[in-house]
């Protein structure tokens, strides 16, 4: 989440959209997306990263945080619509999301989940890296 000073103004980036990695020129991408984008306030930023979303993700068939990050589901651009190669990322996020649903009280809610089956796969999963 970008939040920061630029061109002498405060900008906003929750979604971090535009951001590479978390090097300063990888940060300041998204902070100048931001300032384009007029993103002043938290408001504007949770707004227009959520037509963002809606417009180049969710539209297109990449529903789920899995599926943006990885797409397996557009096959017009199978694998090349996609703005993360984190192989941690699904296991980082779940967590995440899992202490902020049991910090505010919302596990026993209803959740529906969206898992994609591959074929051809190993019969076994493998090892979790030590790192």
């Amino acid at each position: 989440m970008v939040i920061m000073n630029i061109y002498g103004k405060k900008v906003y980036n929750l979604f971090n959209i535009n951001v590479s990695g978390n090097t300063s020129a990888g940060i300041l991408a998204g902070a100048r997306y931001a300032y384009d984008k007029g993103w002043f306030t938290q408001e504007a930023s949770i707004r227009g990263g959520a037509e963002f979303l809606k417009t180049k993700y969710i539209s297109k068939g990449q529903t789920t945080l899995y599926y943006q990050k990885y797409n397996v589901v557009n096959h017009e651009e199978l694998f090349g619509h996609q703005y993360m190669q984190n192989i941690r990322a699904a296991n980082d996020e779940g967590n995440m999301i899992y202490k902020a649903y049991y910090e505010n009280g919302v596990l026993q809610s209803h959740f529906e989940f969206v898992i994609p089956v591959y074929e051809n796969m190993p019969s076994s999963a493998s090892p979790r890296p030590n790192n």
